[in-house]
């Protein structure tokens, strides 16, 4: 596949591949190794392909970027329900469009991916992206994003996962109307881990509303090691309101002492270093600062990759989630 950048390789038997790649669409889908496409630049809206979504994030300093994640074995792919899916034989790829944000429709569709898990024997939950329309839209526990998680709860709870079974996650928004949750799922267990600066997500107070986020802030699949959407939050409070370079460096910390802890916790002897990084900032206009204040943080050695999305705090600025290859 011409003009990618290998993102990881899962040294677990290699077989999953996280790639960026400017090759057109059908291009990519012609290749029977991937599981699925993520495109950015376009509106995020049902393609009605089992293998390719649209995230609705607008690209910063590269346009037409796509995020390829390719399987060793041969992939299947499929549509159950209203869920697109794709497999091979170790990994299922999963997305559900989500007409609308509320509550309900979000307990549904998380019901329907997490039991697609299990019919198609993938339960152990390895990560999910969520593309969530106006995120910051809506007072009190009537927010997009609060009215979210409170689906996203009891999905969890309808179908009996414990919080030490929540996988890693990102949660950002776009400016369309549809929204869209995807599912990474595979055969081999997972470790899941939180952040010692962070209280678990999942332990939130009720300040932020109804039922707290479900999810962990890394996921480990055989040796990838998935760092959820990560920001600038220590404890459970926002750090830095209003200041750019400020919250940069609060969440810069917090995957460090992320990736440290992990280290310590897998008897690991050097030092744990991203693949990979994507970075969502709120506002086009602070790429180039965001951008330099970054890669002077993490040298060249890593691949960074930016897009504008709004957080899921309405003063947080940016967000950066990422991959680790253990």
């Amino acid at each position: 596949m011409a003009n990618c950048t290998n993102l990881v390789e899962s040294n677990g038997g290699g077989s999953l591949y996280g790639q960026l790649s400017s090759d057109p669409v059908d291009m990519l889908l012609e290749d029977s190794s991937v599981l699925a496409v993520i495109e950015h630049d376009v509106p995020c809206a049902n393609t009605e392909l089992a293998r390719y979504f649209r995230s609705g994030l607008p690209c910063l300093g590269g346009q037409g970027q796509k995020e390829v994640w390719r399987a060793n074995g041969p992939v299947e792919s499929g549509l159950t329900g209203v869920c697109y899916w794709s497999e091979s034989p170790d990994y299922l790829f999963a997305g559900r469009w989500l007409p609308q944000t509320g509550s309900d429709i979000v307990r549904q569709a998380y019901g329907e991916l997490l039991a697609l898990a299990e019919q198609r024997g993938f339960p152990h939950l390895v990560r999910f992206w969520n593309y969530i329309a106006d995120i910051n839209q809506g007072t009190a526990d009537q927010e997009h994003y609060r009215q979210f998680c409170q689906g996203r709860h009891y999905a969890f709870m309808d179908s009996g996962y414990e919080n030490k079974r929540f996988p890693a996650a990102t949660a950002v928004g776009h400016r369309y109307s549809d929204g869209l949750v995807c599912m990474l799922a595979g055969r081999a267990a997972c470790d899941y881990f939180e952040n010692p600066r962070q209280v678990s997500a999942y332990n939130y107070p009720r300040k932020y509303g109804p039922k707290s986020p479900s999810f962990a802030r890394a996921s480990l699949n055989e040796q990838t090691l998935f760092i959820s959407g990560t920001a600038s939050i220590v404890g459970h409070e926002t750090q830095k309101t209003g200041d750019l370079p400020g919250q940069i460096d609060v969440t810069i910390s917090n995957i460090r002492e992320l990736l440290n802890s992990i280290r310590v916790k897998r008897d690991i002897s050097r030092e744990l270093q991203p693949s990979m990084l994507k970075v969502y900032l709120r506002n086009a206009d602070d790429f180039v600062v965001a951008g330099e204040q970054i890669q002077a943080y993490f040298g060249t050695g890593v691949e960074i990759f930016y897009v504008q999305a709004d957080i899921c705090r309405a003063e947080l600025l940016v967000e950066i989630e990422g991959i680790c290859v253990l």
